[in-house]
């Protein structure tokens, strides 16, 4: 069989532990295991944020959905079966695309165009200009020849709010690579991360966006200081200046440690010497954080909303993003009761197991298959 020749836009941004470039790492070898030929197109931001940081939100745009698609028209020569845009806001790189090749787009969620969201996205900085680039973006996105989701809820989405045919779309799951997101010696990794033995952790990663739900977290903390010691509130990602402010007004300061950015070998440690992740997220496209704290065997507490009790299954405690109570009960339940602990730890290794990039990259070349056949 003759040997697919694709085309991938890659993501900007660059940190390995970002859930898209995670995903693009991952991803490209393994399509070339499987007889893909690869080549992927990549721009970085121009020099010019360097000179206007007061101005990065409209340069950001403009470098996404003007200067990248121009750029790529100018470079890309070559005969390709398939142009695939990794991720949906980058869908106006069909523009550049040659009118004889198949495109693809992978759409990872849509929360900006969701209904609860437009208000937000309206007030933050730059707002009314990232929302005009993004119906650009909208309009190029539904010119792709096939979709991929990667969740059922995210086809159901592209469906009900954006009116893609169904038939359009095809959901291939993410997956995890279980050679570097395993199960470790949680003494060793506790000794390595200067943690003690008495510390009980609460682990969180994600950005701070309203979304996201940290303040959920932080009130729950707030609750169980009150009720055992040496709790530990552990978050990685950007903290937003309100939830500093929730963690000063609560005397939260001892208790919790935040730090931006972890390189991926750090982050499978905090995975690791975690007693519990919490991920009360209102909206998610996947959950990448949560299938990762459980391949290492994390107990993971999280939402019923969106894409999570698809990732999560069986494995996780549930409870609504806005019940404080019932996270702090959840939390007491897996701190304090070693069987429960246990048998959360069992589970989350055992709903891991179905995730693996191998089959991501199989079913992702059947829709290739599917496409230009």
């Amino acid at each position: 069989m003759e040997r697919i020749k694709c085309l991938y836009f890659t993501e900007i941004k660059n940190y390995e532990t970002l859930s898209l470039k995670v995903i693009e790492n991952e991803l490209l070898p393994k399509l070339a295991q499987l007889g893909v030929s690869v080549k992927s197109f990549c721009i970085t931001h121009s020099d010019i944020f360097k000179k206007h940081k007061n101005l990065d939100f409209v340069l950001s745009a403009m470098d996404r959905h003007i200067r990248y698609p121009i750029a790529a028209n100018r470079k890309l020569r070559g005969d390709f079966d398939i142009y695939h845009i990794l991720h949906s806001i980058n869908s106006t790189m069909l523009f550049a695309k040659p009118n004889q090749s198949k495109a693809i787009v992978t759409c990872h969620d849509i929360h900006s165009a969701l209904p609860y969201n437009k208000m937000e996205f309206t007030l933050r900085k730059g707002g009314r200009i990232r929302n005009a680039f993004k119906r650009i973006a909208n309009k190029a996105f539904k010119k792709a020849d096939h979709i991929i989701a990667v969740s059922k809820n995210t086809k159901r989405d592209l469906v009900n709010i954006m009116k893609i045919p169904e038939e359009k779309i095809t959901v291939v799951y993410n997956g995890v690579n279980h050679s570097v997101f395993y199960r470790r010696d949680k003494k060793e990794v506790r000794k390595k991360l200067k943690i003690s033995s008495d510390e009980k952790v609460i682990l969180n990663v994600s950005s701070d966006e309203p979304r996201k739900n940290v303040e959920t977290i932080l009130a729950a903390v707030a609750v169980l200081k009150e009720k055992m010691d040496m709790v530990k509130f552990v978050h990685i990602g950007e903290l937003s200046a309100k939830s500093r402010e929730i963690i000063r007004k609560n005397n939260l300061t001892s208790l919790v440690y935040n730090t931006p950015y972890v390189p991926q070998k750090q982050l499978v440690e905090w995975y690791n010497a975690a007693d519990v992740f919490v991920f009360p997220s209102f909206y998610e496209g996947f959950g990448m954080p949560v299938l990762e704290a459980m391949a290492c065997g994390c107990p993971v507490i999280t939402t019923n909303r969106s894409s999570l009790p698809e990732v999560a299954g069986e494995a996780a405690m549930v409870t609504e993003p806005a019940d404080v109570s019932g996270f702090v009960k959840n939390i007491e339940k897996i701190l304090a009761i070693k069987k429960i602990y246990n048998a959360m730890r069992k589970k989350s290794l055992e709903q891991a197991k179905k995730f693996s990039w191998q089959r991501c990259a199989k079913e992702t070349v059947d829709v290739y298959h599917c496409l230009i056949t």
